[in-house]
């Protein structure tokens, strides 16, 4: 396996992290609207999948690695596959999409 698909497998594990935080954030969000509302509201908002706190801590512990790793194997492709390739995103709330 090169380099660049090294690189790449460590941003599709990268990207798939920001999916599952996408999907929490969405839950927390509008939860936090309901919050806004009246109580009936809020409580009927009241999510059934709620994440734990043990689901926060490991999405963002194994973040903290994947987005280690997508940043190390980039270093390691050359610049000739650099320019044929997505650089490397530097946040959960980004746009990931690779349109595949």
């Amino acid at each position: 396996m090169s380099e660049a698909d090294d690189y790449l497998d460590a941003r599709d594990e990268a990207a798939r992290l920001v999916d599952r935080a996408a999907a929490f954030k969405m839950i927390i969000g509008n939860f936090l609207v309901a919050l806004t509302r009246t109580p009936e509201e809020a409580l009927r908002a009241l999510p059934s999948a709620w994440p734990s706190r043990q689901e926060l801590e490991d999405l963002l512990r194994a973040s903290v690695n994947a987005f280690e790793q997508m940043e190390s194997r980039w270093n390691l492709v050359s610049a000739d596959h650099r320019s044929a390739t997505r650089p490397p995103f530097g946040s959960l709330s980004e746009d990931v999409d690779d349109g595949g």
